[in-house]
């Protein structure tokens, strides 16, 4: 499970493989006139898209799924029936599942630029270019294989990775009850608007068959409108508006680097997901002010030559900001998020306020802001039992009764990057922010010291989150204090361009 884990973990998900043919796909550079209230500023504009694309969100599963329609619907299927309807709900069900074809591919290399991936596979012409992700990425591959352990001994000299991807959702037959007809997966539902789990969403249903969970939900739609649904989840239509322009940009960016190339969605029929593994989604709101910041930064995303940055977010950090090299973004810098220069260190954690800090609490707050703020310290006691129970349950290790726990390595920004839990049968490592705070009761971050006391151990850290990119009450405070959006997302990204990447 180790080595599987390694070997996927910058994996990809992709419905279809398909091959590169040769030829370009540059955009084209222009700088582009924008006015901002009495400002005038001049943004690039890179046709990396010729038009704004679309993005599939999962947003369920079950063996059964209802939906609410509104307006005049059709439903196409797989094998080209299209059907119109008009009635307030239909539900659907699972007559026929089959198997989904899933293929695994040894990775060698990774291209941003189709013209230096066809380079490439022209000096190996056994090799095949795989494009993936909703902004392609090339990557030169031996396969396919049928068996992922096939795929995992296979050995070559330049063997990067190996990823696992869906080529095939399952075949199958859906039933629709309330029109009574029965259609062959996957099948495509257009309405003016749908209603699923009191969340209202646009654009397009899509329905697929699914031999693990029967069937899988998928909105797909502009990207635009995605943010509309994403960015109040993501951070309070309260916060100030530069602040706010800031999320959408990052939340755009955020879609655009993992869409349909992030690890764990390898065999999923969708790009992102609709939680917090990639960002918080629940359909289109009535926010009016998040309509106007998201269609004011309309295409602006974050990039550094032909790269976007990975454009992370969190909650409060508590003063020490993470690299981002762990995560493939070298512009992210360790640092503290204050108003002065200050090196990252555990002793920030000897200071429970100080408004030096972008995240820490300060009575003239606004409310939504200062409640979060009220992260930059916290204190937790969890039992030795727990953390036993723990490690049996989330990585299904047992090294008998845990007495002891022993921090092995911190980061630059002094955050907690392997821990060692003692056992009676044995001792275990445990290694990244997520799985460290998982296993010690959830910890609402990595940035901790600690102390034993009798049967408990007792955390007092700082922040909420990861810690790698966006503080979003330091990006909230900074507004406050007259931050513009550019200037927030230059320090807390590094030194990215702001470019417009379709109009």
């Amino acid at each position: 499970m180790k080595l599987r884990i390694l070997f996927i973990l910058i994996g990809l998900n992709l419905l279809f493989v398909s091959c590169v043919s040769v030829g370009k796909e540059k955009g084209k550079m222009e700088v582009e006139k924008v006015e901002v209230g009495d400002m005038v500023k001049y943004v690039e504009f890179r046709e990396v898209f010729p038009e704004e694309p679309e993005i599939k969100v999962g947003i369920g599963k079950g063996r059964s799924i209802s939906l609410k329609t509104f307006g005049r619907c059709e439903i196409s299927d797989g094998d080209g029936k299209k059907m119109g309807f008009s009635v307030e709900s239909i539900s659907l069900y699972a007559l026929e599942v089959g198997k989904k074809s899933i293929k695994h591919w040894v990775i060698l290399e990774r291209f941003l630029d189709r013209d230096k991936a066809i380079t490439y596979n022209m000096a190996n012409p056994d090799l095949k270019i795989l494009k993936l992700g909703v902004y392609p990425r090339y990557f030169v591959a031996i396969g396919p294989f049928d068996d992922f352990e096939k795929a995992l001994r296979f050995k070559h000299p330049n063997k990067k990775s190996v990823f696992s991807i869906l080529e095939k959702p399952s075949d199958g037959k859906i039933r629709v009850a309330e029109i009574k007809a029965t259609f062959r997966a996957p099948i495509q539902i257009s309405c003016d608007s749908f209603g699923y789990k009191n969340n209202k969403y646009k654009g397009k249903m899509l329905v697929f068959t699914d031999e693990d969970s029967g069937l899988i939900l998928v909105n797909s739609l502009k990207i635009e409108d995605y943010l509309k649904g994403v960015v109040p989840w993501e951070m309070s239509p309260s916060y100030p508006i530069e602040a706010l322009k800031a999320q959408a940009i990052a939340a755009r960016t955020h879609a655009l680097e993992v869409g349909g190339i992030k690890w764990h969605l390898l065999k999923e029929p969708y790009d992102v997901t609709d939680d917090f593994t990639t960002q918080v989604y629940r359909g289109f709101t009535n926010y009016k002010v998040i309509d106007s910041v998201v269609e004011s930064t309309r295409g602006l995303v974050m990039m550094k030559g032909d790269r976007f940055s990975i454009a992370t977010f969190f909650t409060n950090c508590g003063g020490s900001l993470e690299s981002g090299e762990e995560w493939g973004d070298t512009l992210i810098k360790p640092k503290a998020d204050a108003f002065y220069d200050l090196k990252p260190s555990i002793e920030i954690l000897k200071i429970k306020k100080d408004t030096s800090f972008a995240c820490s609490p300060s009575e003239d707050l606004p409310r939504v802001i200062k409640n979060e703020a009220e992260n930059f310290r916290w204190e937790k006691t969890v039992s030795l039992s727990d953390i036993t129970e723990s490690l049996k349950k989330n990585f299904n290790v047992d090294i008998g009764k845990v007495p002891d726990i022993k921090i092995l390595r911190r980061s630059e920004a002094d955050r907690v990057k392997e821990l060692e839990i003692i056992g009676t049968k044995g001792k275990y490592k445990v290694k990244g922010d997520w799985n460290i705070r998982k296993v010690l009761g959830d910890l609402k971050s990595s940035f901790f010291v600690f102390k034993k006391k009798g049967d408990r151990i007792i955390f007092k850290g700082g922040g909420w989150g990861h810690g790698i990119g966006m503080c979003q009450v330091g990006a909230g405070v900074r507004a406050l204090r007259g931050w513009k959006y550019e200037a927030i997302l230059r320090f807390y990204y590094g030194n990215v361009e702001l470019v417009r990447v379709y109009k």
